[in-house]
C-alpha cells in the first residue's frame, strides 16, 4: 500500500513537471503551432488515461491486500488470541482499522478519492437530469401556448368572418357610389358641353346674320353711289347738249 501512494506522488509529480514544462514552454515561446498544442492536449489525456488504469490496478491490488489481510488477520486471530493490538482494544484483538495501522490512511484516502469521483459523476448526471427535465417542461409549454395561440387565432377568425362581410358590403356600396357619381358626373360634363356649343353655334349664327346685314348695306350704299353718280352724268350730258 505504501508503494501505491509512492506510485502515485510520483505520478502526480511527473504531471506538475509536465504542466510546468508546456507552460515555460509557451512562455518562451510567444507563437504556438495548432500542431503542438494537440501534441499537448493528447499528451495530457494520456496522462489522465494513464492516472485512471494506475488507480483501476492499484485498487484491484488494494482489493487483493484486503483478501489477504483479512485472511491474515483471521489468522493471527487464530494464533495470537490475546495478544491484543496497539491501539488497545476492549476485547484484546487485533484491530484492523487502527489508528497507527498506515494501510488505514491509504484506503482512507483512495475511499475518499473514489467517493469524490463518484460525486463528481453523480452531480453530473442530476445536473443533465434537471436540464433534460426543464427543456422537456419549457418545450411543453412553449407547445401549449402554441396550440392555444393556434386556437384563439381560429376563434378570432370565425367571430370576424361576419363582420368581414359586413365590410365587403359596405366596400360594394362604396364602389357603387362612386361609380354612379362618376356617371353623374360625366353626363353633366356632357351636358355642359353641348350647351356650350350651342351657345358658340348660336353666337356664330349670330356673328354671320350680322356680317350679312352689315354687307348688304353696304352694297345698298355703293348701289346708291353708283345710281347717283350715273344721274349726274347723265345731267351733264343734257346740260352739255342744250349748251350746243
Amino acid at each position: 500500500m505504501n508503494a501505491f501512494i509512492s506510485f502515485t506522488k510520483k505520478s502526480i509529480k511527473s504531471m506538475k513537471s509536465n504542466v510546468g514544462s508546456s507552460n515555460a514552454g509557451t512562455n518562451s515561446s510567444p507563437i504556438i503551432s495548432l500542431n503542438t498544442s494537440e501534441e499537448i492536449n493528447g499528451n495530457r489525456i494520456k496522462d489522465i488515461e494513464h492516472e485512471f488504469e494506475s488507480y483501476r490496478i492499484a485498487k484491484e491490488n488494494l482489493a487483493m491486500e484486503k483478501d489477504l489481510e483479512t485472511k491474515k488477520l483471521i489468522e493471527s486471530q487464530r494464533i495470537a488470541k490475546y495478544k491484543g493490538c496497539r491501539c488497545s482494544t476492549t476485547k484484546g484483538e487485533y484491530c484492523h482499522y487502527c489508528a497507527f495501522d498506515n494501510d488505514y490512511w491509504g484506503i482512507q484516502y483512495i475511499e475518499s478519492q473514489k467517493l469524490e469521483y463518484d460525486h463528481i459523476i453523480d452531480r453530473h448526471r442530476l445536473y443533465d437530469r434537471q436540464c433534460s427535465q426543464q427543456h422537456t417542461f419549457i418545450r411543453e409549454q412553449c407547445e401549449e401556448r402554441l396550440q392555444l395561440y393556434q386556437f384563439q387565432i381560429k376563434q378570432q377568425q370565425r367571430l370576424d368572418i361576419p363582420f368581414q362581410q359586413q365590410l365587403q358590403l359596405e366596400q360594394q356600396q362604396r364602389l357603387h357610389l362612386k361609380q354612379h357619381q362618376v356617371l353623374q358626373q360625366q353626363q353633366l360634363d356632357e351636358k355642359q358641353h353641348q350647351i356650350i356649343q350651342q351657345q358658340l353655334q348660336y353666337q356664330r349664327q349670330q356673328q354671320q346674320q350680322l356680317f350679312y346685314q352689315v354687307e348688304q348695306q353696304h352694297l345698298q350704299k355703293l348701289e346708291q353711289k353708283k345710281q347717283q353718280l350715273q344721274q349726274q352724268q347723265q345731267q351733264q350730258k343734257r346740260y352739255f347738249c342744250r349748251y350746243f
